[in-house]
């Protein structure tokens, strides 16, 4: 099962937000919901589908439409869970990766 994480809600969110206020309400929606289709289809089909992130290998990522998805399988409940949405337009945030001894108590 996919799952996504408070944060990275928060980075679809900010995407939508971005979209509306540079294109329209249409479009972000639109769009959006593109990347969740895709993003839930691709890795409920494919677990492994994305790259190993190399810095820290507890995470993978692909690309859609310009749009960095990490993500990384729980091995306690062997869900896949969405980290990180990075938009096109955003800086990349290494600390939203970084390895922390709780992180599987901090997915939910």
């Amino acid at each position: 099962m996919v799952k996504w994480t408070p944060k990275a809600e928060s980075d679809l969110d900010e995407l939508r937000e971005y979209l509306a206020d540079n294109f329209d309400v249409e479009t972000a929606i639109r769009i959006s919901n593109e990347l969740i289709d895709y993003t839930e289809n691709l890795l409920s089909l494919y677990p492994l589908a994305g790259k190993i992130f190399e810095p820290n290998p507890l995470f993978s990522s692909f690309v859609f439409q310009g749009n960095v998805i990490y993500y990384c399988e729980n091995p306690q409940d062997k869900n896949i869970y969405i980290i990180y949405v990075q938009f096109r337009k955003q800086q990349f945030s290494e600390d939203r990766l970084e390895h922390d001894e709780n992180v599987w108590n901090n997915l939910s």
